[in-house]
């Protein structure tokens, strides 16, 4: 049991035979299939290794911001940055992170957060450019 506890952490998702199952998902929640996505994640969530269940985090993360969720997007963001190292991820979690603190009206505090991730981060175009966004925007503009 102990070596397919590594491996589970440790392979690629690929080599798991679970990115079409996550590509699947992803399919099923753009088209509005919101029921079915969510079995297939919920699938993905016991399947997976950190890494899988990162990118499910930071998708429903993204489903619960789309639909004005903004607390339950905060938390699945907050779970895929804490789930995986893989940078683009975590980058992309900590960007859906702070546009979810952004709509619920705490700039500074989104401001302060990419600031954060910026030094971890520092070469991350993606990263830079959400950051440059956040410094010029007011509550004014929301």
């Amino acid at each position: 049991m102990e070596v397919f506890g590594f491996l589970k952490e440790n392979v690629p998702l690929n080599a798991l035979g679970l990115e079409p199952q996550l590509y699947s998902a992803r399919s099923l929640a753009a088209i509005g299939r919101l029921d079915e996505a969510k079995r297939e994640y919920s699938s993905l969530m016991e399947k997976g290794n950190n890494d899988v269940k990162a990118s499910v985090k930071y998708d429903l993360g993204m489903l619960a911001l789309k639909q004005g969720s903004f607390d339950e997007a905060l938390e699945h963001f907050q779970q895929a940055t804490e789930l995986t190292k893989t940078p683009e991820v975590v980058v992309a979690s900590a960007v859906g992170y702070a546009r979810a603190l952004m709509m619920t009206g705490k700039l500074k505090q989104a401001r302060e957060f990419l600031a954060g991730y910026l030094v971890r981060y520092p070469k991350s175009d993606y990263l830079v450019y959400e950051y440059g966004g956040l410094s010029h925007c007011s509550f004014s503009s929301l």
